[in-house]
C-alpha cells in the first residue's frame, strides 16, 4: 500500500477478496508527483503538472466474522498551461479534483462463504460538488466461495457512474483465487487479474490488471531492513466532469503510462517513505463520452521525467 496509488489496486484485490475477516488496520498514505514542463503538440504552449493524492481507510467495527470500514480520498491534478481543448477552444482547467468517501462491509456465513458490499460517493470535477452533474457514485457486491484449503471462486457485481467504459451499466465479474503456497497468489478472472509471487526470500513480483486500460507491474528487492529497491510500470487513467460543459455525458479523460524506479525506507515498523523517479509517456487529455472519442478533442502532451515522494502507514 506504500507504492503508487494505482498499484494499490492489486493490494485491494487481496484485501477485498481474501479469506481473512476482522483483522483490518488503519491505512493512510499521501503522495506528491511532480512532472517537468512538456510541450503540447500542435499548440504554442507547454504543460506542467503536479499531483496530490491522499487516501485513508479505517475499520469502524470488526470481529472474527464481520468487518465494517470507511474510506476517504482526495486527489488533485494541478496544471500550469495555456493548452485548450481544440474542438471548442476551451482552456484545460488548471485544477481537476476527485473527492470521495465510502464504506464497505464483509461478513462470513456458513461454510466460510464471504459476502460483502461497498459503496462510495464523491465528485470528480474542476469544481467539485458545485453542480448535480458533477456528482458520481459506485456500488458493488462480492461473494467468495472457498474451494479446497486456500483457493476460492469469486463473483462480484459493480456499478459506477464514472467508469472508463460501460458507464452506468452494472458490470458482473467472476474469477478464481489460486494460492498454492505462501509465496504465490494469483487471482484470474474477468474483467480483472492479479499476481503476487516471491521466488526468493527478498524478491517480490506483482502484476495487476483491470479492464480496460489499467495495468500495474512491480519488482522489488529488500536489501535489508529498512531499505527496499523497486522498479515498475503503470498504465492508468482518470476522468472528470468539467463544469459548464454543453453535453452532460462528456468527461475530461487523462491517460498516461509510466516506468519508474526508486526505494522505500521503513521509518518505523508502521510507517514507510518512498522516493520514486521515472519517465511518463503516451500522455494525453481529451473530452468526450468514452475512449472512442479520444481523437476528436485531444491535448497531446510530450513525454516527461517525473519525481514523487510518498509516505504511508499501517496502524
Amino acid at each position: 500500500v506504500l507504492t503508487s496509488p494505482a498499484f494499490a489496486q492489486s493490494i485491494d484485490v487481496a484485501r477485498w477478496f481474501g479469506r481473512e475477516v476482522g483483522n483490518r488496520a488503519v491505512i493512510s498514505r499521501y503522495s506528491l508527483d511532480i512532472y517537468a514542463n512538456s510541450d503540447v503538440e500542435g499548440q504554442d504552449t507547454d504543460l506542467g503538472l503536479m499531483e496530490h493524492d491522499f487516501f485513508l481507510m479505517a475499520p469502524v467495527w470488526q470481529n472474527e466474522r464481520n468487518e465494517f470500514g470507511i474510506t476517504a480520498s482526495v486527489e488533485l491534478q494541478d496544471t500550469d498551461t495555456d493548452a485548450v481543448l481544440p474542438r471548442d477552444g476551451i482552456p484545460l482547467p488548471s485544477q481537476l479534483w476527485e473527492v470521495r468517501v465510502g464504506g464497505n462491509y464483509r461478513g462470513v456465513v456458513r461454510r466460510d462463504w464471504i459476502w460483502g458490499v461497498n459503496a462510495s460517493f464523491g465528485s470528480a470535477s474542476n469544481e467539485p460538488f458545485q453542480a448535480g452533474d458533477a456528482f458520481d457514485g459506485t456500488l458493488g457486491g462480492l461473494l467468495r466461495i472457498p474451494h479446497k484449503e486456500r483457493n476460492a471462486w469469486l463473483f462480484f457485481l459493480y456499478f459506477a457512474t464514472n467508469r472508463e467504459f460501460l458507464n452506468y451499466v452494472p458490470l458482473p465479474g467472476a474469477g478464481y483465487w489460486w494460492e498454492p503456497s505462501d509465496t504465490l497468489r494469483a487471482v484470474i478472472g474477468i474483467p480483472f487479474a492479479s499476481l503476487a509471487y516471491s521466488p526468493i526470500e527478498k524478491l517480490s513480483l506483482s502484476l495487476s490488471y483491470f479492464a480496460a486500460r489499467n495495468i500495474q507491474a512491480e519488482a522489488s528487492y529488500r536489501i535489508s531492513w529498512p531499505l527496499t529497491l523497486f522498479a515498475g510500470f503503470d498504465w492508468r487513467n482518470q476522468r472528470y466532469f468539467r463544469a459548464d460543459r454543453d453535453n452532460n455525458d462528456e468527461r475530461i479523460f487523462y491517460y498516461e503510462k509510466r516506468i519508474a524506479g526508486g526505494f522505500r525506507v521503513a521509518v518505523t515498523k508502521q510507517v514507510a517513505l518512498t522516493l520514486e523517479g521515472g519517465w511518463a509517456f503516451d500522455r494525453f487529455y481529451f473530452e468526450g463520452e468514452d475512449y472512442g472519442d479520444r481523437d476528436r478533442n485531444m491535448i497531446k502532451v510530450d513525454d516527461s521525467p517525473y519525481g514523487a515522494v510518498k509516505i504511508g502507514g499501517r496502524f
